[in-house]
């Protein structure tokens, strides 16, 4: 994306990463990054997917998350029981480890993410792994999804 402002032109540039799953519940993680844009990735978050939109009468909201990981993400979903067979001790102890991810959504069998900056193979690859690693602690996660 370039956006032009009065002193020149500004680029933006950002990778989708996704990786094909079950059609598990919608749902969106965000890491805190700095204690004063807790609003910032809260609203991010609370953004509810289209997919999610479509239904009749859509529901999306917050999600308490174990006091060891609270501190660090915020979480929204349209299901607050199916999220929390997502969300268990394993995948979020993972999740806590893997730096790099600093969102992840789970929406019409597909889990992704997107990183700042331009397309890199290795940090694509490093990525994709997170994700796959993350999706092997999920319950289900497998089912239903072809080479």
């Amino acid at each position: 994306m370039e956006k032009a402002t009065s002193t020149g032109t500004r680029t933006a540039q950002e990778v989708r990463v996704e990786v094909a799953t079950a059609d598990l519940v919608p749902l969106k993680i965000v890491r805190r990054m700095h204690s004063g844009s807790a609003a910032q990735e809260r609203n991010w978050a609370g953004e509810m997917p289209a997919t999610v939109a479509r239904h009749e009468d859509p529901l999306w909201m917050e999600l308490k998350l174990p006091a060891s990981v609270d501190h660090a993400f915020v979480a929204f979903t349209s299901d607050l029981a199916e999220a929390a067979v997502v969300l268990n001790h394993q995948f979020l102890e993972l999740l806590l480890a893997e730096m790099q991810l600093r969102n992840l959504t789970f929406e019409s069998g597909i889990a992704y993410t997107t990183l700042e900056g331009p397309i890199l193979p290795r940090v694509v690859l490093q990525t994709v792994d997170s994700i796959t690693g993350l999706l092997d602690r999920v319950p289900g996660s497998q089912r239903g999804v072809t080479a």
